[in-house]
């Protein structure tokens, strides 16, 4: 028998279990995204999606700086900075859904459209 058999299937299944978890992640992220916005949507309806869920944003990052928590895993990584971006991203989508501005999308810009 190849006394190196256990080793190599126990790092196939620990490099095995770090992907899985990697994946898991991110899909749990997009679980978040999706969840956020289908409830946006009832609540707001489509043309307000933006604003919803960037004030929701804006809400955490405020609640957590309140309790005294001034770090984040968000790239950006400094609070303030990131909730005056998303407030002035709910501010300017709200603006444009309110005014029946229609905002374009990197896809219909593509096309030409």
């Amino acid at each position: 028998m190849d006394s190196h058999a256990g080793p190599v299937e126990t790092d196939n299944a620990a490099l095995r279990a770090r992907e899985a978890a990697k994946w898991e992640g991110l899909a749990f992220t997009f679980c978040k995204a999706a969840t956020l916005v289908f409830l946006a949507t009832l609540v707001a309806g489509p043309k307000y999606i933006m604003s919803l869920v960037a004030l929701g944003t804006v809400a955490c990052y405020m609640v957590m700086m309140w309790h005294g928590r001034m770090d984040t895993r968000c790239f950006a990584k400094y609070p303030p900075l990131i909730s005056g971006f998303w407030l002035a991203v709910a501010l300017g989508a709200g603006y444009c859904a309110w005014a029946g501005i229609e905002l374009p999308s990197i896809l219909s810009l593509a096309r030409g459209d």
